[in-house]
């Protein structure tokens, strides 16, 4: 009896050993793999920084599977989670936000179990990574059973082991929708510079699911771009232009279906620029001859797709009317009749001049969205709708959520609600929003209480003067 008793808690101890072991290593084979993919986006597949992380992952893969006495590894991915010979991978808040893209990125290639198998090669990794990219631009559809001598894909469907409480799993989805709208939007600009001619009914349907949150969640996404997960990409603009197109949509009360034709339509903007033949003018006058032509390329380019439904109407006159005054007549040679932008090109223009500014693309240096909202406010009732630019910037907040400031006791905090300006339209609420502090508390304040009346924000800070980059989850 008692030896039996031992030999039963030593292999109880054994398997709560392994299940320790699992939990380790799942967070670092995820970040490994992360970092071929990462490499092999950034740069070419046969660049050294490629190869340099596909030998540091096969070396990791032989180390931990010889410590284990295992024969191969088996990472399986679902919507929500992650796993690991079959054990739930937890990855830590702060890295989720940099692992959710790329687990996105492999169900969109309909694959979601990878095997690796000692004695893979970092060769293997870069045929891998190949593969993903010629998805990406549309030359493959699908790696489901790709297979190698030390690397095997497959689509399967694993049990959904979710011990996530609801709250973590109301912020997973909320992160990855934006992570997935990326993900789409990279994969459709990648086909359309190789000449085909992609459907927009994946991306749609995310526009219509961030639509169904836009009202409740509108801050959460508006701090994930922010947060820059990534940036100066055009999918990225692209992304985020449809985010601010749906949020000041809504914001005016337009019924979901429009709101969702918004941001279809936003994405759109800049598809001319994709083929790379698209002149980019060095100077542009509001009205004058060289404005029109570059409007009328980027209307050529969107009717070469041939459809011919609402969507594709509004896109054309979204593209048509921008960069014109709001409420400016356009020239007799841009329409027979006298008119003015429409209302969709108005909300459009304002979310892409804001993205443009803050993210520093066409020739501007990248500004701080505090700057960038007082730079658009200028033009607010000469160029752009004021009551428009008032509920933007009503719903951003001067300080918008997602932006990393400083307060004038010199502590750092991450805004995570901004406060609407009062009725009387007043800007002095939007510069007392809600921040979360950054010294280690992740202490709630809210700067527009009267008991909070000593703390303002003195600036927003810059990515280097940032002392730890916060977790998409202090978000929430």
């Amino acid at each position: 009896m008692a030896d039996d008793f031992s030999s039963n808690s030593v292999l109880s101890e054994r398997g709560e050993r392994a299940d320790d072991t699992k939990e380790a290593l799942g967070p670092q084979i995820c970040g490994h793999f992360v970092k071929v993919l990462k490499a092999s986006s950034i740069f070419s597949i046969d660049h050294d920084q490629t190869k340099l992380a596909a030998e540091e992952f096969v070396d990791w893969v032989d180390a931990k599977l010889a410590e284990e006495s295992q024969e191969r590894f088996c990472l399986q991915m679902t919507e929500h989670n992650m796993f690991l010979d079959g054990k739930i991978i937890r990855i830590d808040q702060r890295s989720h936000g940099r692992i959710a893209p790329i687990r996105q990125l492999c169900l969109q290639a309909d694959f979601n179990e990878v095997i690796f198998r000692k004695g893979i090669t970092g060769g293997e990794m870069l045929q891998l990574a190949a593969e993903i990219k010629k998805v990406e631009s549309g030359q493959r559809d699908s790696l489901d059973g790709f297979k190698l001598a030390h690397l095997e894909l497959t689509l399967v469907a694993p049990e959904e082991q979710d011990e996530d409480e609801g709250v973590d799993d109301e912020r997973r989805e909320l992160i990855e929708l934006y992570a997935s709208l990326l993900v789409r939007c990279r994969n459709y600009f990648e086909r359309i510079r190789h000449g085909a001619h992609p459907s927009v009914t994946d991306i749609k349907r995310i526009v219509q699911q961030i639509t169904d949150s836009i009202d409740e969640h509108g801050d959460i996404f508006v701090g994930l771009i922010n947060m820059k997960l990534l940036s100066g990409r055009d999918f990225v603009h692209a992304s985020n232009c449809a985010v601010y197109s749906m949020l000041l949509a809504s914001a005016v009360g337009l019924e979901p279906t429009i709101v969702v034709r918004c941001g279809m339509t936003a994405l759109a903007q800049d598809v001319d620029k994709l083929s790379g033949t698209a002149e980019v003018a060095s100077e542009i006058h509001v009205g004058d001859e060289t404005h029109f032509q570059t409007n009328l390329a980027s209307v050529a380019a969107l009717t070469q797709t041939g459809t011919r439904d609402v969507l594709s109407a509004l896109r054309l006159v979204t593209n048509y009317e921008r960069g014109f005054p709001y409420n400016r007549p356009l020239p007799s040679t841009w329409y027979n009749d006298e008119m003015s932008p429409h209302l969709l090109s108005r909300i459009v223009e304002i979310a892409r001049d804001y993205d443009i500014l803050t993210q520093g693309f066409e020739g501007h240096s990248s500004m701080k969205p505090d700057l960038a909202l007082q730079t658009m406010m200028q033009k607010m009732g000469s160029h752009y709708d004021p009551a428009l630019m008032k509920l933007f910037v009503n719903r951003l907040g001067i300080f918008p959520v997602g932006t990393t400031v400083r307060l004038n006791d010199g502590r750092q905090a991450l805004v995570i609600r901004s406060s609407p300006i009062d009725s009387d339209n007043k800007l002095s609420h939007a510069t007392r929003p809600t921040v979360r502090l950054l010294d280690g508390t992740e202490e709630l304040v809210d700067l527009s209480a009267a008991s909070n009346k000593g703390l303002s924000i003195e600036r927003i800070l810059d990515d280097d003067e940032v002392a730890q980059r916060p977790s998409a989850f202090l978000l929430f």
